[in-house]
């Protein structure tokens, strides 16, 4: 495990992809070593670069309808998306593995 949380709370809440379990710890974090390594040797870097800068994107905006984004949010709860992609990648050996 590479994070573990002394004490920890869950929360649910409907997306447009279906139900999504966020946790979040309420106390102190213990990163496994090698992460926490990982985790300075890129604050260092970040802070000799001169720090993260302005963010340069845009909010982003879809391009789908009200009716197109509850189409795309039925599929996705229903199963549908799941069963047809099953199906693409049954059919391809490249895609069969993932």
């Amino acid at each position: 495990m590479l994070v573990r949380s002394s004490e920890a709370t869950r929360r649910r809440r409907d997306g447009p992809s279906g139900r999504i379990v966020e946790v979040m710890a309420t106390r102190s974090l213990h990163l496994d070593p090698a992460l926490q390594e990982a985790v300075e040797r890129a604050r260092e870097t970040l802070d000799e670069a001169g720090g993260l800068g302005e963010a340069t994107a845009e909010r982003y905006e879809s391009p789908l309808a009200d009716q197109e984004r509850e189409a795309v949010a039925r599929i996705l709860r229903d199963g549908t998306y799941r069963r047809l992609a099953d199906a693409v990648a049954a059919d391809d050996d490249e895609l069969a593995d993932l």
